[in-house]
Order: C-alpha cells, then structure tokens, then sequence
C-alpha cells in the first residue's frame, strides 16, 4: 500500500507517517459520523498532504463523493474507486469482496484510535510542510549551480518562498467564499465599534483618515509631487505620527540620507528650524527642547530615536527593499512601508529595454509585495515637468502609466503658491498652505484636502483656516 517498501525505515526520515495517514483515511469512512468526519477532513487538508498514493486516491474520491452529497462508506468508496480510478494498485486492493473486507478491517482498527482529527489532521499537514520545506531546498541546491542566476537573485527568490510558507500555512488556489464573508463581517464589525470609521493605520492628518479611512493592509499608495514642493517632509510626517500610535514603521531614503531624515524628524518634533539644526545655533531653550532639562521632562532626541521607525539609505533595488521588509515582517517588526523614492529605485536583476519598463517594473513589483506582506505601502513619486504651473493629474505621473494601475490610492502634493506665481498672492492664498489631492482612491472618493506646511520645522497638521 505504502510507496515505501520499508516504512519504518522512512517515518525515521521525518516526512511521512504511514500510521496517520491510514487513521485519517479511517476517520473519515468512520461510521456513524453521517458523512461529518469527512467533511471536516475536506475542510482541513487536500490531496497533496498525502504522501501514500493510495490514501491520496481514496481522499480524493470521498471528496468527490461529498461535493455530490454521497455518502462515504465502504461500498460506496469502493465503487467508485472501481470505477474511476486510474490506479491499478489501488483498484487490486478493493477489486474482490475479500480483498475489499480486509481493507475495510485493517481501516477500522485505525479508527477505534481515540486520537483527535484535528490533531491528526495538524499533524499530516506538517508532515506535507517537513517535505515540502525538503524539496524546496533541493531546488535552491540546484539553482546555486545554474551560471544563470547570481546570488542575490537566489537568496531573494529563497527568502520570499519560505516566508510564504511560514505565513501562508493554508494557502488555496481560491478563495474561500465562507472565510472571506467571515473575515469581510469582522471587518464590517470593526468599523462598526470605531466612532469615527477609521480601520487602517491613521496618518495623524485627520482630514486624510476620513478620506481613507486610513492606511489599509496590502495597499500601495502614491505620494506624487513636483521637486521641493514637500512630499518627502509629509510621508516622514505621517511615518512618525503613525509611529507614535505603536505602529512599525520601515523608511527607505533613496534620495536624502539618514542624517538628513532624522534632522527632519529632531525638526519637527521640537519645533525647532530646519537651518538652526543645519548651523548648530541653538541657545539653551532649544538643547532643553532636545535633549531635556529643566521644565522640559524629556527632550526630542528620546522620542525621535524610537525603534518603532527604521530609516535606511542603502537599500536601492526591490530586491534590497523586499530582503529587508521580509526580515522585519518576520520579526513581527512591520506595519508601513514608505520609500522615496519610486523612481530612483534601480532593478539591476532585469534587463530593460527602456526606463518606462523598469520603473513600470518597480510599481508592480511594490504592489505585489504590499500585498505579500499585507502592510500598507507608501512610495513617493515625482510628476513630469508638464505639470509645471498646473494642478498635478494622474497623467502626469513620471516614466510610466504603470504607476496608476498598480496604484491603490494616488495623491498629489500641491503648492498653489509656487504653480501660480503672483496670481496667488493677488488671490491672498496663504503661503503655508498645500492642497493634498486624492486623484484615484480604488475603494473610496477623490477629492482634496487642505494642509497647514511649516516649512522651517518640516511639519504638517490639518490646515485650520477658511
């Protein structure tokens, strides 16, 4: 019955157990279950956890017999093994009425076990993970002999399949209609218990949440803008105050460094200019701001050196970035990911034929992995020079119309002021005011926001005027 000859020799190994997998297969013809075992069974292992063919053969037909609301006895069973089966070996075992009452015997004296089926079911299903976890490192012995593949591209492609099997343990071609309705009415449910609706990661800009209902899992959003218009000092703005809530949050410069990011952050939180911390002239109220003393009880530093943000300026590939997300995911250290930004990103494992195809490249690649890890990601983008002097529109999004597809959520950055030159102040548009534009928003409205900008300590807040 068994593909190995020697079992004993090979449940040593680790991989299989001839026992459970027999008591399974017994549980679910168990009668006086009414068909209940193996419906449970269905609904807990497939096919593929089997390692014994016959087992596998046998499981498959019960599920065959179930989705037609047959019964699963042992006649049943055997008739229609006789009859679709393409195994000969197990068609032998079932062929005759002897044969076929042996078989049945050996199963019941399975069954009179009184071990659990969920526990036997937990346990088959290890034993598919042990092999499979097996195969797939006789895989990657493979691939560190093919020319073809360099290191970096082997360790990521490793990297990401092992953590697919660690976090998605029952993983099925297609959704389950019943977990995805219990899983859509705990949502609903959720948001029924938080007053003000929001049920992803709030920004600390209000205005934004109730837009967005905040950041959700598996999203990938769009932060675009002209150069020095901002977007940078915003998306670290709202890394920060999502940071304070407790949120893990990873930061990956392309562009400024992280002393730059953290002089920002010492900035805005403080409220200390920009240029004193670039020149260093601080009198004694600002190192009491910064390093605490005095009245102040705990100075910036402390608190913009938390653990919850992570910067890092190297990482300049989606491999890079993905090797790093996938470590912190792991380490249950990861909520948001932000990257400034998506154009400066250099896939050097492709060969493109154009940069509209790398940076298309890139967008998807952020998608996919927004969702892999399921943690909401910002990436910044800028928009083409066509949009000089005009309110930005998706169209103007730089290098690729990828960006809009792949995107969940697209924003703009505006400077009224900058694009308008004299016209605004004629129309008395208050300098430190930006308007955020939600132009695409996959499941809620577009629309704008106004936002208050102190440039000089890099901070954002709801704009409260008229």
């Amino acid at each position: 019955m068994s593909d190995f000859i020697n079992k004993e020799e090979n449940e040593k190994k680790n991989i299989y157990s001839y026992d459970i997998e027999k008591r399974v297969i017994a549980k679910m013809m168990e009668e006086g279950s009414a068909g209940l075992n193996a419906d449970l069974a269905i609904n807990w292992v497939k096919s593929d956890y089997f390692f014994d063919t016959t087992f596998r053969e046998l499981f498959n037909i019960m599920y065959i017999l179930r989705s037609e609301g047959k019964p699963v006895d042992i006649l049943t069973v055997r008739n229609e093994i006789l009859n679709r089966s393409t195994n000969p070996e197990v068609k032998k075992q079932l062929k005759g009425d002897v044969e076929a009452a042996e078989f049945y015997k050996n199963l019941t004296e399975y069954s009179a076990f009184s071990s659990d089926l969920k526990s036997d079911c937990d346990i088959l299903y290890d034993k598919y993970l042990t092999r499979t976890i097996k195969n797939k490192c006789e895989e990657v012995i493979k691939k560190c002999y093919d020319s073809s593949l360099d290191s970096e591209t082997i360790l990521t492609e490793t990297q990401s399949e092992f953590f697919n099997l660690a976090q998605n343990r029952d993983n099925i071609d297609f959704a389950d209609g019943k977990v995805v309705m219990r899983e859509l009415l705990e949502r609903i449910n959720a948001a029924a218990q938080t007053p003000d609706g929001i049920t992803g990661i709030r920004t600390g800009l209000n205005q934004l949440d109730k837009k967005t209902s905040g950041l959700q899992k598996g999203n990938l959003i769009i932060l675009a803008a002209r150069p020095s218009i901002g977007k940078t000092t915003l998306a670290l703005n709202i890394a920060y105050n999502t940071s304070k809530k407790g949120n893990k949050v990873a930061f990956f410069s392309l562009e400024m460094s992280a002393l730059e990011l953290y002089g920002k952050l010492l900035s805005m939180d403080a409220s200390i200019s920009t240029e004193k911390i670039r020149s260093g002239k601080f009198n004694d109220n600002d190192w009491q701001l910064v390093l605490g003393g005095g009245d102040v009880k705990e100075g910036s530093i402390s608190r913009v050196i938390t653990p919850n943000i992570k910067v890092n300026d190297t990482a300049r590939s989606p491999i890079d970035i993905k090797n790093k997300c996938l470590k912190l995911k792991s380490e249950n250290n990861l909520d948001l990911v932000v990257i400034d930004y998506l154009q400066l990103m250099n896939d050097n494992s492709k060969k493109f034929n154009s940069r509209y195809e790398e940076v298309s490249s890139n967008s998807r690649s952020l998608k996919l992995l927004a969702k892999e890890l399921n943690v909401p990601i910002i990436a910044l983008s800028q928009v083409s020079r066509n949009a000089d002097g005009t309110e930005p529109r998706l169209s103007d999004l730089r290098e690729s119309g990828a960006i809009e597809q792949d995107a969940d959520i697209v924003m703009f950055l505006h400077d009224e002021n900058k694009a308008m030159g004299s016209k605004a102040a004629r129309m008395d548009i208050p300098k430190e005011k930006l308007k955020l534009i939600i132009a695409k928003h996959r499941n809620g409205e577009t629309g704008s926001i106004d936002l208050h900008f102190s440039a000089q300590t890099s901070r954002f807040a709801d704009w409260q005027g008229g």
